[in-house]
């Protein structure tokens, strides 16, 4: 069952949030479905943790998506929530990472303007609390710094379950604005960070079964709800308030009502920038008073339009998300509820359609991978168009998906040949994964093209390996490798030596360096990567003392295959070799090989092997020894 569904770089959806029979529990394994083929694969979750009712956030720095908290249902009768931070790519599938400082149920991630990940709210004991108070800020590559000066009951606390998925925003001014029960905030997460109150929201739609979304920049559609938990109270509301955060203090204004009262309704904002709202009853979570039609919000004209109905209740764990080409992901609904939902429609809005036939669209025919904030990039379309538009890509759970976010891109030229300007900073448009859609006069979109925002300044390597750790020489020593032996992820191909800082051939420095030997060979898959990103190789290198001459070794990876030589001695300093190459795919094999030593013995020495992507500075990489194989060589 679908109660998280988040698109991924490769405009794919995963989901997860049940067994296949319907059963409470993220532990199990999780579902990637693509929508250009209708194929599914799914996957067994391996980590250590249950990732039901957590939050999925999409990380802009290493390309990823991270998944925060969820249920603790791998201890044996045991109800917390847990510490379990997974990521998720098509290279590396679900694997674990740094932990959270603090359990969590029901929390919610929001990426800051640089890059980080702010984790706020959830439960530690699930569904009857108590909130955690205390916000947490993920630093890719440095780990997890707890927001104490953050600690808020007013923000977290137990009232009106304010811990409960709050609904936050990168505000305009670059904080965190959020809305928890009837309350408004803003954190700064700086430092050991801060919670300013923010006034009181004035109506009824509000709590854990309302949806909110960002359909222009700092301006909010809180709409729905009404209810503090999943299960009980009064009917739900029909009604829908704008929130605008451009200014110095939030204003709340009242919209049009819905036609229809909603509890767990979901909120999609459209390549339009009009907002879908879906699914959702008049009783929290009952099977009367079931919402089937969906309704569409106009911004400009502040009116609903009624649309045909749903053939199934999309109740709690429901989720919908916008896909690429226009349409809209609906699916899930039940564990608990009054169906259980294993299922899912997909929704093709109005702009789709010229009468009862699909409308001619416009195309994208070239974009850019990766645009700059605040820089003009050149796009190739075809067909009328008018408009571009760009929505932040999707990932929903438990009626909120604060990721996604829409907002106008300025666009000049004629025929062809477009020129648009990306958002000017990151508080407008957080860094991450975007949907680049143009459109023609009638609204019809076209297929998106994804796009990337990179934060500004550091972005880890994706590889750093100083041979620092792991099988160790005995002092003054050396390890000699055959061919077919493996160290960690490296594989040799053909005989090298790994040899003791000082001696044999390695410089007057601590750890150990690679010998690549007369005509020694290792590889190494390197995982991560993006398609068509330019990627930064770096390494050190020198000529071993024992060889008679200059020496040679060629890296290879991609389109690269480089051949260099080396004359300075390894008794004196290593020099830094310098290449770049382009991802063609998410995966590419890394060769060093050495090519020419005349001694027959010894050759190319290497050391501090780095990848990362071009345009960014990459975060000073913890080197750390890939060859590990748990034993020491005397």
């Amino acid at each position: 069952m679908p109660i998280n569904s988040a698109l991924t770089a490769d405009g794919k959806v995963m989901t997860f949030g049940t067994d296949t029979a319907g059963n409470q529990g993220g532990e199990w394994n999780f579902d990637i479905w693509d929508p250009a083929t209708g194929t599914h694969e799914l996957t067994d979750n391996t980590t250590f943790t249950d990732l039901f009712c957590s939050v999925q956030v999409y990380d802009p720095i290493r390309d990823v998506i991270f998944t925060a908290g969820g249920d603790d249902g791998r201890s044996p009768g045991s109800n917390w929530g847990p510490v379990g931070f997974t990521s998720f790519s098509a290279a590396d599938g679900l694997r674990n990472e740094a932990p959270m400082n603090f359990p969590r149920w029901y929390p919610t991630a929001t990426v800051m303007p640089n890059g980080e990940i702010v984790v706020e709210g959830g439960s530690s004991e699930g569904v009857g609390g108590p909130g955690v108070l205390t916000p947490e800020r993920y630093t890719p590559g440095v780990g997890w710094t707890s927001l104490t000066a953050a600690s808020s009951a007013y923000a977290y606390g137990n009232d009106q379950n304010r811990w409960w998925y709050p609904r936050s925003w990168v505000a305009p001014n670059g904080k965190i604005f959020g809305v928890s029960g009837s309350n408004m905030y803003y954190l700064d997460p700086a430092g050991a960070g801060s919670i300013t109150p923010a006034g009181t929201f004035p109506g009824g739609n509000i709590g854990a079964t309302s949806t909110a979304v960002m359909y222009r920049p700092g301006k909010i559609l809180q709409v729905g709800g009404g209810g503090y938990s999943n299960g009980g109270g009064g009917d739900g509301s029909k009604a829908a308030s704008v929130i605008d955060i451009n200014g110095a203090t939030p204003a709340v204004t009242p919209a049009a009502p819905m036609t229809f009262g909603r509890h767990w309704a979901d909120a999609t904002v459209l390549p339009t920038g009009d907002v879908l709202v879906n699914g959702g009853s008049l009783p929290n979570n009952g099977d009367t008073g079931v919402a089937y039609q969906p309704e569409l919000w106009n911004p400009d004209t502040n009116t609903w339009t009624t649309l045909p109905a749903e053939e199934r209740m999309r109740l709690y764990h429901s989720t919908s998300i916008l896909l690429p080409d226009g349409r809209v992901l609906v699916g899930g609904g039940g564990a608990p509820g009054p169906q259980s939902n294993l299922n899912a429609q997909i929704y093709s809005p109005p702009y789709l359609f010229d009468g009862n036939s699909p409308a001619p669209r416009p195309a994208i025919t070239s974009a850019p991978d990766t645009i700059t904030h605040g820089t003009p990039f050149s796009i190739e379309v075809s067909g009328s168009v008018s408009r571009a538009t760009l929505v932040r890509a999707g990932a929903v759970t438990h009626s909120f998906n604060g990721g996604q976010r829409f907002m106008d891109l300025p666009i000049s030229g004629s025929g062809s040949s477009r020129t648009l300007t990306a958002p000017a900073n990151g508080n407008i448009a957080p860094p991450g994964l975007y949907l680049l859609f143009v459109l023609d006069s009638e609204g019809t979109p076209s297929v998106a093209k994804l796009v990337q925002i990179d934060p500004p300044g550091n972005r880890p390597a994706v590889l750093a390996d100083g041979f620092e750790d792991g099988a160790v020489a005995a002092p003054g020593g050396w390890i000699d490798y055959s061919a077919g032996q493996s160290l960690g992820p490296w594989s040799v191909t053909a005989p090298i030596t790994k040899d003791q800082a000082g001696h044999h051939g390695g410089l007057g420095e601590t750890g150990h360096h690679l010998d690549l030997d007369d005509d020694g060979q290792v590889r190494r898959t390197i995982t991560g990567l993006t398609p068509g990103a330019t990627y930064q190789l770096s390494l050190r290198y020198a000529r071993h003392r024992g060889t008679d001459g200059p020496v040679s070794a060629t890296v290879s990876i991609a389109g690269l295959n480089h051949t260099w030589s080396a004359s300075n001695t390894s008794s004196g300093t290593f020099s830094t070799l310098d290449q770049t190459f382009t991802a063609t795919a998410t995966s590419h094999t890394l060769t060093l090989t050495g090519a020419g030593s005349t001694s027959g013995c010894c050759g190319m020495v290497i050391d501090d092997v780095a990848i990362w992507r071009t345009g960014t500075v990459p975060v000073t990489p913890t080197l750390v020894d890939s060859f590990e194989e748990g034993r020491r060589h005397q």
